[in-house]
């Protein structure tokens, strides 16, 4: 599984090109509209330790309009994480929230030819592609954000929702060295997740968060 997570986020991060190339579209906010949904409230729900993601972040919906990273890490937690495993009742959310689904060559690309749907879910803040595959994991891609911005902003929304969480693995990624890879292992009382974040090392580029069972 871990392998499965590793190459589903570089190979999409590479195929968003040099330039971020994501969709763009007028979908509701991430945070503002996954609000609105009851699944996503099976990503809360236990008291992160202390010494772990000990920042506090405000919901993702209350974020001011260029929070980008903030954002991302929103429609991931609440988008992505209550449905690993489910790619059918995943689809059934985006549809529910309104997010068009990106036409199937560029949701080919964000999957590498794997089987799957990708939903446009861009806002003011930014592009974002959520890419759900069917052998249900679950990603969201961005064109630009920095590698410290979407640590800290992932790691505030695990503490927001409630998830116990810990780092697992940090490295350059070795088969593309202008990656850098975060592996997470979160959790709410029996139910874990792998996290893999996946971004460029240095300045700002394309990131992405993928989810899978632990």
């Amino acid at each position: 599984m871990r392998r499965r997570l590793a190459v589903l986020c570089l190979l999409s991060l590479a195929a968003a090109g040099p330039e971020g190339n994501t969709p763009a579209g007028s979908a509701p906010a991430a945070g503002n509209a996954a609000a609105e949904s009851g699944p996503a409230n099976s990503a809360a729900g236990a008291n992160a330790p202390a010494n772990e993601g000990a920042a506090k972040a405000a919901p993702p919906g209350s974020q001011p309009a260029d929070d980008a990273p903030s954002q991302m890490v929103g429609l991931f937690i609440q988008g992505c994480m209550p449905f690993v495993g489910d790619a059918k009742a995943l689809r059934a959310w985006a549809g529910k929230l309104g997010l068009s689904a990106l036409p199937d060559k560029v949701a080919a690309v964000l999957l590498h030819g794997a089987p799957g749907m990708a939903f446009d879910g861009s806002n003011k803040s930014g592009k974002f592609a959520l890419v759900s595959s069917d052998d249900g994991l679950c990603s969201v891609v961005t064109n630009k954000v920095t590698e410290p911005a979407l640590r800290d902003a992932l790691e505030a929304g695990f503490t927001q929702a409630g998830l116990k969480f810990r780092l697992v693995i940090q490295r350059d990624d070795k088969t593309v060295q202008a990656i850098h890879d975060r592996e997470y292992l979160a959790a709410r009382g029996k139910t874990g997740w792998r996290v893999l974040m996946a971004s460029l090392k240095d300045g700002m580029g394309q990131g992405m968060l993928t989810a899978g069972p632990e």
